[in-house]
C-alpha cells in the first residue's frame, strides 16, 4: 500500500462512529471521547450548542467497534479487519514517531511537546459537531436599540406592531434553543412494580348454625383462603443499584424512539435505556466498577450479539 494508505483507510469509519457514539477506542492509541456543550446566554449573546472532541490516551484495550465497522462495510470476517486496524495504528504511530505529529481529517491532530507527550487538539470543522453544524450565535438587542425615535407620530401603530412581532420571534426562538435537548434523568429513581397480586381461589368452608330453638337461621357460608395458598407477583423489571454508574452499552441513538425500537426487536434480552447529554444509550449491564459493568462480555453468546458493547461512566 502506498504512504499513510492504512490511516486513510481508517479515517472514514472514526468519522462515522464518532458522530453515532460518544466514545471511539484506536486500539493502541487511545480513546476518542465526544461530549456536548449547551447553549448559553453571556451579555445578551446567545451561543448555539456545539459537540466537540477530547482524547483520552489511557483508553488502549480494543472494544472491537472500529473493526467491526470495517467487517461490516467491506464484508470481510472480523479477524482480517482486526488486522487492518492494527496495521493501521502501526501507521500512524510511525507518522507520529517521524514528525512528531500526526492528523486525522476532521477529527484532529496529535502533536509531540517538549517533554515527550502527546497533545490532542481538535479540529476546528470537526465532525463530531455535525448535528449542530449552521447554528449561529444571536445577540439579542434592546428595543432602545431596535428602533429609531425619528419618526413622525403617525407611524406608531405600525412601530409597535413590528416591536411586538420582534419580542415574539426572539422569544421563539430562544424557548426553542434552550429547550435542546431536554436532559431528563431516570436512572437514579427507583419505581416499584404496578403489577398487583395474583392469589389462588381459597376452599368455601361451611359453619354450621348454633344449636338454639329459632330453626330458621340459615347455614352461614365464607369464602377462606386455602392454607397452602401462596400470593404471586410478576417478576418485576431489573432495578439498578444507587452505586452503579458504569453502564455497559450496546448501541447510542439520537431519539428516544429510536432507542426503544433497538429494544422491540430484541425482546428476547433484558434491555434499558440511559438518557444523558441528549443521547439515548441501550444498556445491557450496570456496575460499580468498569470490570463489573464489562463482565457480560466475556459471555461468547453476549459477545456474538453485541460485539461493539462499551462501557459509559455516568456522571
Amino acid at each position: 500500500m502506498p504512504k499513510f494508505a492504512l490511516v486513510k483507510t481508517l479515517t472514514p469509519h472514526i468519522q462515522y462512529l464518532i458522530v453515532n457514539n460518544d466514545c471511539v477506542v484506536i486500539p493502541g492509541w487511545g480513546a476518542l471521547v465526544a461530549s456536548v456543550s449547551h447553549s448559553r446566554l453571556t451579555d445578551g449573546r446567545l451561543t448555539p450548542p456545539c459537540r466537540s472532541i477530547g482524547f483520552n490516551q489511557a483508553l488502549t484495550h480494543t472494544d472491537g467497534m472500529l473493526a467491526s465497522s470495517i467487517a461490516r462495510r467491506d464484508g470481510i470476517s472480523y479477524q482480517v479487519a482486526d488486522s487492518i486496524v492494527r496495521d493501521g495504528v502501526d501507521e500512524l504511530r510511525n507518522i507520529y514517531d517521524v514528525n512528531g505529529e500526526v492528523s486525522i481529517d476532521r477529527i484532529g491532530t496529535f502533536t509531540r511537546d517538549d517533554n515527550g507527550s502527546m497533545i490532542f487538539s481538535p479540529a476546528a470543522d470537526s465532525i463530531a459537531n455535525s448535528p449542530y453544524f449552521g447554528l449561529p450565535a444571536l445577540a439579542l438587542a434592546s428595543e432602545e436599540t431596535d428602533i429609531p425615535t425619528e419618526r413622525t407620530p403617525r407611524f406608531m401603530p405600525l412601530r409597535r406592531a413590528i416591536r411586538v412581532a420582534a419580542s415574539i420571534a426572539v422569544l421563539t426562538l430562544l424557548g426553542f434553543v434552550l429547550s435542546t435537548p431536554v436532559l431528563i434523568d431516570r436512572q437514579n429513581h427507583d419505581f416499584a412494580s404496578l403489577t398487583g397480586p395474583e392469589i389462588t381461589s381459597g376452599r368455601p368452608i361451611a359453619i354450621s348454625a348454633p344449636e338454639t330453638a329459632d330453626t330458621d337461621i340459615p347455614t352461614l357460608y365464607i369464602q377462606m383462603p386455602p392454607a397452602d395458598a401462596v400470593a404471586t407477583c410478576e417478576d418485576a423489571a431489573p432495578v439498578k443499584p444507587a452505586d452503579h454508574k458504569y453502564f455497559l452499552v450496546v448501541a447510542s441513538h439520537a431519539t428516544r424512539r429510536q432507542a426503544e425500537d433497538y429494544i422491540a426487536a430484541r425482546s428476547t434480552e433484558q434491555l434499558e435505556i440511559l438518557e444523558r447529554d441528549g443521547r439515548f444509550r441501550v444498556y445491557a449491564a450496570t456496575g460499580a466498577t468498569i470490570e463489573e459493568a464489562q463482565r457480560p462480555m466475556n459471555d461468547q453468546a453476549f459477545n456474538s450479539l453485541h460485539p461493539d458493547g462499551w462501557v459509559y461512566r455516568a456522571r
